[in-house]
């Protein structure tokens, strides 16, 4: 009789274990899954020129490409880069760096050029007044000896720091007057273009910094605070 009902007991157990097989399982734990990651305006930008430097190299397959780095990060996101080698520019910035580095230097922006001395020449030329003509070697001169404005400058280095959504082996009009206007919107972006510009022309010609006296850093300083005579347009 013991026997019996200790099968009965086993056989119990085994049915209770086939019945749990087919009930059903329970409900998955459903955890909550974690939003990927929005990359910052900043590191949108990054990514955006990286790319498009690896496409513009390969657009150059004959060309040396032009090492960039990271420079300067605006307030608004915009990343600025800088030319690894200042001594060795694409061809097309150097020829813009050239013709801005000549207008700088002897005191000649295209507004001058087009609206003082091209007419006053042209003028004392038909006259044969050669008094004129002194005058405005002279008013050549008096410039030459003046620092420029400092929009001449903030040009200058405009031409040197590249956008994240700039070709460094292209000129662009249009981008250009941009990073002009947000220079001279912003603050601190004007005084890190002003100081890149300075520190450039401390290597190009550090004599004609010394002839605007603001060769120096206290120099500079007084520039910036508008205590050094500037020439006008």
């Amino acid at each position: 009789m013991q026997q019996i009902n200790h099968a009965q007991h086993n056989m119990k157990q085994i049915i209770n274990y086939i019945k749990s097989l087919f009930r059903a399982a329970p409900a998955p734990v459903v955890l909550p899954i974690a939003p990927a990651a929005v990359p910052t305006k900043e590191e949108a930008n990054r990514k955006l020129f990286d790319d498009s430097l690896t496409f513009w190299n390969s657009q150059r397959p004959n060309d040396k490409p032009a090492p960039m780095r990271e420079t300067y990060n605006a307030k608004n996101g915009a990343i600025y880069y800088e030319y690894a080698d200042i001594s060795d520019l694409p061809v097309v910035r150097n020829q813009m760096l050239q013709v801005a580095m000549i207008k700088l230097q002897f005191g000649i922006t295209e507004e001058y050029m087009k609206q003082v001395l091209i007419p006053r020449a042209k003028e004392a030329t038909a006259k044969g007044d050669k008094d004129t003509a002194l005058v405005i070697l002279a008013d050549f001169i008096d410039r030459y000896q003046l620092a420029p404005e400092q929009e001449t400058l903030i040009g200058i280095c405009a031409l040197l720091l590249i956008r994240h959504d700039e070709n460094p082996y292209s000129y662009n009009p249009i981008i250009h007057a941009q990073k002009m206007r947000h220079a001279q919107s912003d603050y601190d972006l004007q005084a890190f273009f002003l100081s890149a510009c300075w520190l450039l022309m401390q290597q190009k010609d550090k004599g004609l910094l010394e002839l605007w006296r603001i060769g120096s850093e206290a120099g500079f300083l007084d520039y910036l605070e508008g205590k050094i005579p500037t020439r006008k347009n």
